[in-house]
């Protein structure tokens, strides 16, 4: 017998993300479920991000990764988990202090 279980990224996971500029930051993304779900990240601007874009990395946990956080990355990102059960999403804000 298979179990499947629709994907769920932990409460416990803080949503404001904090860092100073020029600083790395990186937004957990610990999502569960079976089978395993898909990690996707959305930007500020709702476009997605595959971890190729020049100091943008998603990490194999499913985290994210800014290298080198600028005062124009601040704003809302979006941790996107799904599986063939269904899907789930985590709002981060990120704020950049000089």
């Amino acid at each position: 017998m298979v179990l499947t279980e629709p994907p769920y990224i932990s409460d416990k996971v803080a949503s404001n993300v904090s860092v100073v500029e020029g600083n790395s930051v990186t937004m957990p993304c610990p999502a569960k479920g079976t089978p395993t779900p898909r990690v996707s990240w959305f930007n500020k601007d709702g476009y997605q991000l595959t971890g190729n874009e020049i100091g943008i990395r998603v990490l194999p946990g499913g985290s994210l990764q800014l290298d080198h956080a600028e005062a124009s990355d601040v704003g809302q990102y979006t941790c996107l988990a799904q599986n063939i059960v269904g899907n789930t999403s985590k709002d981060f804000h990120l704020q950049v202090f000089c």
